[in-house]
């Protein structure tokens, strides 16, 4: 039996599908499991059950998708959650010396619902934990090469 990958992504976030395309060939996960994309535009705010082990969300965390986030934790308490961050030192989650109280809270409550984070490097480790993002066990570093 195949085991199905989900894989979240907005396809308003350009070149994004693209990126995820690539992750996947350059991994293991092209020959172990079957890849269906789900499309979420933005404002989706309750998640629906996947009938799979495996989640890959690559969705922006905010406080707009958080809600998003809870309910799909809720709705696929069996499943692996993974959350990959493409995005290095530009996107807003990583400037997290600026970030306050209430965006910290937002980012630790959010991150704390996936089973494993990826991060494109190994500074991007060091700085999710140096926040109080992730630890070292449910950290990972992505190490293959995204480009296509």
């Amino acid at each position: 039996m195949t085991v199905i990958g989900y894989h979240l992504i907005d396809p308003k976030q350009s070149g994004l599908e693209e990126k995820v395309k690539a992750f996947i060939r350059n991994s293991e996960l092209e020959q172990t499991l079957e890849h269906r994309f789900v499309r979420l535009e933005t404002g989706v705010l309750m998640a629906q059950h996947l009938d799979t082990k495996l989640i890959f969300s690559y969705l922006s965390i905010s406080w707009r998708t958080f809600p998003f986030f809870v309910t799909l934790r809720a709705v696929n308490p069996q499943a692996k959650i993974v959350h990959v961050e493409f995005a290095q030192s530009g996107h807003p989650n990583f400037d997290l010396e600026k970030k306050d109280s209430r965006s910290n809270s937002l980012l630790r409550c959010t991150y704390a619902l996936f089973d494993r984070i990826i991060v494109a490097n190994q500074g991007e480790a060091h700085r999710f934990k140096a926040a109080a993002l992730a630890s070292d066990k449910n950290i990972e570093i992505l190490t293959r090469s995204l480009k296509a």
